[in-house]
């Protein structure tokens, strides 16, 4: 069997170790180097990944992976604490102590949002949730004015416009773990992608340089994958790029992927800052408004000061594809340091030693009605193409632990159903 696979991000490159050695595996990437998403630059004698990638002990999967590849030693744990940022004041959500010195809160608010956190907390899935706004949602269970006063900022930050977004996501977000103890990789992201390319490559090919550019399937139901160097036949196409980009490499692909097209995506554009100092010792995850007169404004900051014990700072802005205009660099540095200075008043741009810009269309589905009613459709086989993306996973959220799940689960469907065809 011949399987052609579309990207060498940790998805592509984790089927093809599923997938090596039972069948003849050929991974394409159109970038010099793997990583996709997960890529990272080299700074200062280090790795850092250009879009902040930490890790939960929820994580087990791809704990998992870390693991069976060797690599367990590398994984570093940290104490952290977040907050917000309203106001003049930092308010820290480390504790049930800390929420109820929230003071956007009227009691009767902190203590509805304090059960329903525990309430959220102990559902094992969201399947219930999928048809139900996050809006909707919470103000059921917590009142319009912990709505308005907690979770519309986010939800804001996330999506500008949330009304479509499903309870699904928002339960997903509050069970992610990430919450006073977050992981990494000591030496970052890059050393699974380099024990993944060392393992892969012995078994299998993964060609670099290589952007699909069409796939076509035949007469005889094999795939045609043509990209700039080689025309080859496959059995079995896996996808680890978007629906939305995998449709437009063929007439075969939009008909499989039909009205899954339609979903919206979010885009993303990210500075990372290398600067001389954290911004406030101990802590990591930043919620803060603008300061624009009581409209949220609201922007995320990630202080990620225990990579290799240098100090990096995340500054990310998401986007709906649906939005006309995409955000420039100079806009969002400069966001950015009136963001950072709302942090830490004493921040001035001396600090700054260097700054990174990145930007990446089609990131992650919105997870809306649309986009369950539209993914609960789609073929299990889907005719010989596998897709990632569609693959209903419970953990919902685009992180590392779910592309390792959805590896892990394409790998099992093929060599299943493998299995049942030979012995039929």
């Amino acid at each position: 069997m011949k399987i052609a696979i579309i990207g060498a991000g940790i998805s592509g490159l984790l089927t093809a170790y599923y997938l090596k050695g039972y069948a003849d595996v050929t991974v394409y990437e159109k970038e010099a180097d793997a990583g996709g998403l997960s890529a990272s630059i080299a700074h200062d004698g280090i790795r850092v990944e250009k879009y902040n990638h930490f890790i939960s002990v929820k994580d087990e999967e791809f704990i998992r992976v870390v693991s069976m590849l060797g690599l367990e030693e590398e994984l570093q744990w940290a104490r952290v604490k977040h907050g917000f940022i309203l106001g003049d004041n930092l308010w820290g959500m480390n504790t049930p102590g800390e929420l109820f010195f929230f003071s956007h809160l009227s009691w009767t608010g902190k203590i509805k949002l304090a059960k329903f956190m525990i309430k959220a907390s102990l559902r094992s899935d969201a399947r219930d949730l999928q048809d139900i706004s996050a809006r909707d949602w919470i103000e059921k269970e917590c009142g319009k004015d912990v709505f308005r006063s907690f979770f519309e900022p986010l939800l804001e930050y996330k999506f500008t416009h949330f009304e479509d977004v499903t309870a699904a996501y928002l339960w997903a977000r509050i069970n992610e773990g990430k919450k006073n103890k977050i992981g990494c990789l000591r030496n970052g992201l890059d050393v699974v992608f380099g024990e993944l390319k060392k393992q892969v490559s012995q078994k299998a090919q993964v060609l670099f340089n290589s952007p699909v550019k069409k796939i076509v399937k035949n007469d005889s139901g094999l795939w045609r994958v043509i990209t700039n160097r080689e025309d080859k036949l496959y059995d079995l196409v896996i996808s680890t790029i978007s629906i939305k980009q995998t449709s437009q490499l063929g007439p075969e692909l939009l008909k499989i992927t039909g009205d899954l097209n339609r979903i919206d995506y979010l885009s993303v554009s990210s500075l990372i800052l290398a600067v001389d100092q954290p911004l406030k010792n101990g802590w990591w995850l930043f919620m803060a408004d603008q300061g624009h007169g009581g409209k949220f404004g609201m922007r995320v900051v990630v202080d990620a000061f225990f990579i290799a014990g240098k100090n990096f700072v995340y500054f990310p802005v998401y986007q709906r594809q649906s939005q006309e205009s995409i955000i420039e660099k100079e806009q969002l540095l400069q966001e950015c340091f009136q963001v950072l200075k709302r942090i830490n008043p004493g921040f001035n741009e001396a600090w700054v030693k260097k700054h990174y810009f990145f930007q990446d269309k089609f990131v992650e589905p919105v997870l809306n009605k649309n986009f369950f009613r539209l993914l609960n459709v789609l073929p299990e086989d889907s005719k010989g193409l596998y897709i990632h993306e569609a693959v209903f996973q419970e953990g919902l959220l685009k992180t590392l632990n779910t592309s390792a799940i959805k590896s892990r689960i394409i790998a099992e469907q093929i060599r299943n159903n493998d299995v049942r065809n030979n012995s039929g």
